[in-house]
Formats: C-alpha cells, sequence, structure tokens
C-alpha cells in the first residue's frame, strides 16, 4: 500500500501501486528506496518466499556452519518485481548467527551498500558489509582486498557527500583496524 503524500488527494490509498498478494512466508523488515524510485527490501528473521505470487527464495539448503538467510529484492515504483535484476529472484545472505536483519542504504548511483551479520552473500564470502550493482551482483570494486567487518555491522547511512557511515558491534575490526563502533568509509569502501 502507498499513501498519496501531496495534492487534493494527499493521505489516500495510491490504486496505481499494486502488489497484489505481496509478500508471503517471512515479513519485509527494511527497505530503502534508490534513486530510480524502486523499493530495496530485504527480510526480517524468516525470509519471504513469494511475492505478489513469483517466488524469490530458492529454500536451498544452507552452506555449513550457517544458521540463518535473509532474502533482498527490488521492487518498481509501480509495486511489479523488478525482473530485470537479481534482486528480483531473491538474493540471500547467510549468517553464522541469527540477527534480526540486515541493514541498507543507497548511493547515488542505484548501488545498494548492506551490513549485518551475514558472512556470505549468494555463496560468496563477504565481510558483513557488501555493494550490490543495481542488477544484484557484488561490486567487486568496493573494499577490494579488505576483510571487512570482525563483528556485526549493525547501520549504514550514505552520507549526501557520499561518504558510508556504519555502526558496528563494540570491538569489532574494519579491515583488521579497530573501530570505536562507528566507521566513516569512502564512496569505494575505503576508510575516511
Amino acid at each position: 500500500m502507498r499513501i498519496i503524500g501531496t495534492g487534493p488527494t494527499a493521505g489516500t490509498i495510491d490504486a496505481s501501486y499494486v502488489v497484489g498478494t505481496g509478500l508471503t512466508g517471512g515479513n519485509p523488515y527494511r527497505c530503502t528506496m534508490d534513486p530510480n524510485g524502486k523499493l530495496v527490501v530485504n527480510s526480517g528473521q524468516a525470509s519471504f518466499d513469494v511475492y505478489n505470487g513469483t517466488t524469490v527464495y530458492n529454500g536451498g539448503a544452507l552452506s555449513p556452519t550457517m544458521v540463518t538467510r535473509k532474502t533482498l529484492i527490488r521492487i518498481k515504483p509501480d509495486g511489479a518485481l523488478d525482473g530485470a535484476a537479481a534482486l528480483a529472484q531473491g538474493t540471500q545472505f547467510e549468517e553464522i548467527a541469527a540477527s534480526i536483519s540486515n541493514e541498507l542504504d543507497c548511493q547515488s548511483n542505484g548501488y545498494v551498500i548492506c551490513v549485518g551479520s551475514f558472512v556470505l552473500y549468494n555463496g560468496t564470502t563477504v565481510g558483513r558489509i557488501v555493494r550490490l550493482k543495481s542488477d544484484g551482483s557484488i561490486d567487486g570494486t568496493f573494499n577490494f582486498g579488505g576483510a571487512g567487518f570482525s563483528g556485526q555491522a549493525l547501520s549504514v547511512v550514505v552520507m549526501p557527500g557520499g561518504q558510508i557511515l556504519v555502526g558496528s558491534a563494540l570491538g569489532a575490526t574494519y579491515n583488521g583496524v579497530p573501530q570505536l563502533c562507528m566507521s566513516r568509509l569512502l564512496s569505494d569502501g575505503t576508510p575516511d
């Protein structure tokens, strides 16, 4: 459901935004809007399986030592699933410990910064932070060669100048350097 925010119909439901059956099998927990007006939505403790009749979670087995999986999808401004992006098929984060949610924010180029307790993204090892291209693939130029966070990354905000602010667990390091629960990164993931 989307509420119209301005004009004579402000406060009414926008009938052009159609989600059909919506999400089933889990709950959305966080969302952010990309520069093109698309919503990027991730699941909470249980991955959602279906969005508006389309399967977005493959239900495959978790990797060894992983305990939970989160799903991430992209939704067009009209409420339809963005089938052009890998995100539409439900990309997967795998975690070594259960957490409530991953956090995310969009950069001005449409890339999505995701942080959390996950250590795998679609089977690729990542250090609790990853930047996804608009097609849902990992941007290998982000934090290139870095280990990422040693402990859970709790929050992320992309600042107006492009820097990335990340709140992390007490005692966490970023690329091996101790952080005092807050890290400011350049847009490419290197420490500022």
